[in-house]
């Protein structure tokens, strides 16, 4: 374990270093997480997505949740988010976390 003391900047960043390596290890994921750029779309890509999202959500019978759409479609939740309350004739059932998306 390592316990907090004065280090030099060059034995700092090798406990980093080796830190990384040890979660590495321990959990097979990557320690350094990478900024990922904000995609915007275009226009016509919010237009497709609203028809995806609706063949997404036409194609379960039973309903879908959210995540599972969000998962399905491939882009950001809030892209998502605005597609779905553009579908027409959408229903939905339940609350919060529980909520199912269906097709009239």
């Amino acid at each position: 374990m390592l316990t907090i003391a004065t280090f030099s900047k060059p034995d700092a960043k090798s406990a980093v270093a080796d830190l990384e390596r040890q979660y590495e290890e321990l959990t097979g994921k990557a320690a350094k997480c990478e900024k990922v750029a904000r995609k915007r779309l275009s226009k016509e890509q919010k237009e497709a997505l609203v028809i995806r999202v609706g063949e997404i959500i036409q194609a379960s019978k039973d309903g879908i949740s959210m995540g599972d759409i969000v998962k399905r479609a491939g882009e950001a939740v809030s892209a998502v988010r605005e597609a779905v309350q553009q579908v027409q004739g959408l229903k939905k059932t339940g609350n919060k976390a529980s909520t199912l998306y269906l097709v009239k």
